[in-house]
């Protein structure tokens, strides 16, 4: 399982830091209305990739173990998502797109959605395609694949620079990337069940597709939910402000960018896992696997939080440039997202097929979260929109996830995590905060600053962990690394 998180962890790594590359050149080349944009071109992707994606790619965890055929399953999943995919592609480009360049405020964004809404025909079967390498153990070919067209598609954006490249090549280049792996993955699943090509037509059942659909629905309801309640302030300042507050406010309006890359490997391999045990009925097995999740992405996300809470305006400046320095005051709202990053809640509820009750809980998170942004807005501005976000889940999500998996695997709620544990992980972060005050002046090169400071925090973290027996040096070793 950790060789898996490891693959999974270390492409998402790369993805991560190539993404995080382009966007840092594209904000010093572009001006901040070209670059307020091109953010705003692939807003409405985040939302539309959940309601096309009908939750297929999560539900592929649960619908293969219990597949008798499932090159069928697979073939009619992917049509299944690629269907609505290409419906939105037309129904944007005969005028919705326009309606949505005047909500945005930016009349450019009517020539530059045709190529969003391109990218989106391939982004959600790719996503299932990937669900599917995982379920087999084939984390090492994502791993390779993603990580060789990233650094591909990062050379051409040097290229482009190097070229003085315009916006709408910028914005061509991105579309293409979800394309790229897309053909690479399904000749790779073809591969391994041995599908015919020729004979893909003949595996596609409208019943199977009814079926699949029945599955997977509650996942696709509570997956847009939470995007819209995750990017409802986005929405927000989007409408009331210009491209230009807007590209400020979305450079930080983000968690830490490696959050992602950790919680998603480990919630992508954990949710196999723990399927396979709810199938045998090994309820107790199965949620061992959630609860040691949860205890070993503290031991990453915990310190974190502190480092970046104390370097927040250095970090936004490192990878933004100083015209994007008041981003910080969003991306520091945001890291209070990161102690409940820990647990990846939704793979509890899909792996015992309860994916329903995502869907009641993200659609009240969704209404609170709407109501208290424009209060805030209201009162504080649009900082006050940020807060908000965090604050409803903490008031509202948390409470409802562990109450309801309590039920679920029979378990009370003071033994379902290592609590212990857990703060102890936050004691070893919290008491070398005030280190990094003193590391700060090592040196006036802010680059060199930041790296240096993280090193020896991190470093002294580690060193903590072991004097304090949180972990030990055997247990890294037989990770299997």
């Amino acid at each position: 399982m950790l060789k898996n998180i490891f693959h999974l962890s270390f492409s998402n790594s790369i993805v991560l830091i190539t993404n995080v590359l382009n966007i840092s050149l594209l904000s010093r080349h572009l001006t901040i209305s070209e670059y307020g944009t091109f953010r705003q071109t692939f807003l409405p992707i985040d939302f539309l990739v959940p309601i096309v994606g009908l939750g297929v790619s999560q539900a592929i965890y649960f619908l293969l173990p219990k597949s008798d055929s499932k090159d069928k399953t697979i073939v009619n999943a992917l049509f299944l998502v690629l269907i609505p995919s290409f419906l939105v592609f037309i129904i944007m480009n005969l005028g919705l797109s326009k309606l949505l360049s005047y909500f945005f405020n930016n009349q450019i964004l009517i020539i530059t959605f045709f190529w969003a809404f391109f990218m989106l025909i391939f982004q959600t079967p790719m996503q299932s395609l990937i669900s599917v390498l995982i379920y087999e153990g084939k984390t090492k070919y994502v791993s390779i694949i993603s990580s060789s067209i990233s650094f591909l598609f990062t050379g051409l954006t040097f290229l482009l620079i190097y070229f003085n490249g315009e916006l709408l090549e910028f914005i061509i280049l991105k579309s293409l990337y979800p394309f790229i792996l897309f053909v690479f993955y399904v000749i790779i699943v073809l591969g391994i069940y041995k599908i015919n090509f020729k004979l893909i037509f003949s595996l596609i059942s409208r019943k199977q597709m009814v079926y699949i659909l029945s599955i997977s629905w509650p996942l696709a309801i509570a997956s847009v939910l939470n995007i819209i309640s995750m990017q409802v302030d986005k929405l927000i300042v989007s409408y009331t402000s210009s491209p230009d507050i807007f590209a400020i406010y979305a450079n930080g309006a983000i968690e830490v960018p490696f959050i992602a890359v950790i919680t998603g490997a480990i919630s992508s391999v954990i949710v196999s896992k723990m399927s396979r045990e709810v199938k045998d009925n090994n309820m107790d097995r199965a949620y061992l696997y959630f609860k040691s999740a949860a205890t070993n992405s503290a031991l990453i996300l915990f310190p974190i939080m502190i480092f970046f809470l104390m370097y927040s305006r250095e970090f936004m400046t490192i990878l933004y440039s100083e015209k994007y320095i008041e981003s910080y005051i969003p991306f520091s709202i945001y890291l209070f997202f990161l102690p409940i990053r820990i647990v990846v809640f939704g793979s509890a509820f899909i792996a015992v097929g309860k994916g329903g009750l995502i869907v009641s809980r993200a659609l009240i998170e969704l209404l609170l979260n709407i109501i208290l942004s424009l209060t805030l807005y209201y009162f504080i501005g649009i900082w006050g929109i940020a807060i908000s976000s965090v604050l409803v889940v903490y008031l509202w999500s948390v409470p409802y996830n562990i109450f309801k998996i309590s039920e679920l695997y029979g378990i009370s709620i003071s033994h379902m995590f290592e609590y212990n544990k857990l703060f102890k992980i936050m004691m070893c972060a919290l008491i070398l905060a005030p280190s990094l005050f003193i590391v700060k002046y090592l040196t006036s090169i802010l680059i060199l600053n930041f790296i240096l400071s993280a090193i020896i925090y991190f470093g002294l973290v580690l060193l903590l962990y072991y004097f304090f027996r949180i972990v030990d040096i055997k247990d890294i070793k037989n990770w299997g690394i």
